[in-house]
């Protein structure tokens, strides 16, 4: 119990972790491809001035625990059985990998 209360917590901060990386890894593609990231036209795109729906401010909150809460679940699934230290690590490189993909997708 105590494994995968700490596996949980473990994979739900690194959710967070691969939120930060993630964007840190789109802000430098932004950089290096500036009109990849040029917002769609009429998109609104000023910080409290865009009068924003609940589902919008649903949306901006999934969008920040999403990763974490994704995390901890498939992390929750796989610690019923003892798994190896590299199956962990893969788990995570592999949930990092598809949260980059995911990401970089909603850009397009």
């Amino acid at each position: 119990m105590i494994r995968q209360i700490g596996l949980f917590i473990t994979f739900f901060l690194l959710g967070l972790a691969s939120l930060w990386i993630c964007g840190a890894v789109d802000l430098e593609l932004c950089h290096l491809f500036p009109k990849y990231c040029q917002p769609g036209p009429g998109v609104c795109a000023e910080m409290n001035k865009c009068n924003n729906s609940t589902l919008f401010e649903f949306g901006v909150l999934l969008f920040y625990l999403g990763p974490s809460i994704i995390f901890a679940t498939v992390a929750s699934a796989f610690s019923r059985h003892p798994r190896s230290p590299v199956f962990w690590a893969a788990l995570a490189i592999v949930l990092f990998l598809i949260h980059l993909i995911v990401m970089e997708l909603f850009r397009i």
